[in-house]
């Protein structure tokens, strides 16, 4: 659509409103965060049936949960999670040399589901690390569970974490 006009010295003035080029600029504003989300939601999604297909139940792991945006806290030690019949079992914190209450504690199943959960929150950065905002979380190539993501949920403080996981064991003695 154009709008003409006489200005006052007699000099025609065109003022072009593009009514297309300002709803394709929004459209493509718009569509860009859902594009990242969907991407993060198909990962996790494709990631968790590798690791349903694998129909482990019992294992272990070393969960590693620091806080990025909380000037207060200090990070969290390093938790080693057994999970047996896929009920986490047993929580032990080895530089404390104390156990946790295993009710607390994520299996890989449960972490999953929060990563399913949050992704679908629109978190305000959902990566690889706090340090690589636009790479994509990371899998295991084989089993398919998270082994490094970081969320922060909003730009409140104290909302952000970084998740790693090592040590994976198929067989727990």
């Amino acid at each position: 659509m154009a709008l003409i006009f006489l200005s006052e010295n007699g000099q025609k003035n065109v003022i072009l409103k593009s009514f297309a080029c300002g709803v394709l600029l929004l459209l493509l504003f718009a569509c860009a965060a859902p594009e990242k989300e969907s991407t993060i939601i198909d990962l996790i999604s494709e990631n968790k049936s590798k690791w349903r297909s694998w129909n482990i139940l019992t294992y272990s792991f070393e969960l590693n949960r620091t806080p990025v945006d909380c000037p207060l806290v200090d990070a969290f030690p390093p938790v080693e999670i057994i999970v047996n019949q896929g009920e986490v079992s047993t929580v032990y914190v080895p530089s404390l040399g104390a156990y946790e209450d295993a009710d607390n504690w994520p299996s890989i199943d449960d972490l999953f589901k929060t990563m399913l959960n949050e992704a679908s929150d629109e978190p305000r950065v959902f990566s690889l690390s706090s340090s690589e905002p636009n790479a994509l979380p990371q899998f295991d190539a084989q089993y398919g569970f998270p082994s490094r993501y970081y969320v922060d949920l909003s730009a409140a403080e104290c909302d952000a974490t970084d998740f790693q996981l090592n040590n994976f064991q198929t067989s727990v003695n």
